[in-house]
C-alpha cells in the first residue's frame, strides 16, 4: 500500500511522462497543439476522459447530459457508429447506456480499458501510456471525420 505523499509523487510522475510523450503529436483536425488530458469535443456533455485507478485504466467518452432522452439521443448516435467506430480502434469499444458515475449521476459511457494495470507503477507506465496514446490518437481522427454528426444533436 502506498503513503499518501508517495501516491501524490507517483501519480504526479506518470501524469509528467504522458504529456512529455503526448506532446509531439497534433489533432488530426488542424495539426493544432492539443490538450490529450482535456479534449475538448466542443459539445456540451460530451466528454473525453482518462480514468486510472490501481487496477486498470480507461479512455472513456462520456455523455453527462442531464436530460435523459438527450443522452440517450446521444448514445443511439454512437451505437449507430459502433462498427465505422471499432475500425479506428485496436482494442473493444464498451457501450453503457445507464453508468452510474461515482459523483453519483447516470450518465452513458463508451469506453477502451486496459485491465491488470496499476498507473501508480513504474513497471506499468510504458503500457498505460501506450494504451492511452494508441487510443487517444484513434479517438481524434475519429472525431476529426465523424463529429459532425454529433454536432446536429446538440
Amino acid at each position: 500500500m502506498y503513503k499518501k505523499d508517495e501516491i501524490k509523487e507517483l501519480k504526479s510522475a506518470f501524469w509528467q511522462k504522458f504529456d512529455e510523450r503526448m506532446k509531439k503529436f497534433r489533432s488530426a483536425n488542424n495539426g493544432n497543439k492539443i490538450n490529450w488530458q482535456h479534449y475538448r469535443t466542443n459539445i456540451n456533455h460530451v466528454y473525453f476522459r482518462l480514468e486510472t485507478n490501481e487496477n486498470d485504466v480507461k479512455l472513456c467518452i462520456d455523455l453527462q447530459h442531464r436530460d435523459k432522452a438527450i443522452r440517450e439521443l446521444f448514445h443511439e448516435q454512437f451505437i449507430e457508429v459502433k462498427k465505422v467506430m471499432q475500425t479506428f480502434f485496436k482494442d473493444e469499444l464498451v457501450f453503457e447506456e445507464a453508468y452510474l458515475h461515482p459523483n453519483g449521476l447516470e450518465i452513458s459511457r463508451v469506453y477502451l480499458e486496459l485491465k491488470n494495470v496499476n498507473y501508480l507503477n513504474e513497471d506499468n507506465h510504458s503500457e498505460v501510456i501506450q494504451f492511452f496514446e494508441r487510443n487517444l490518437r484513434s479517438l481524434d481522427k475519429f472525431w476529426t471525420e465523424y463529429k459532425d454528426l454529433f454536432f446536429q444533436l446538440k
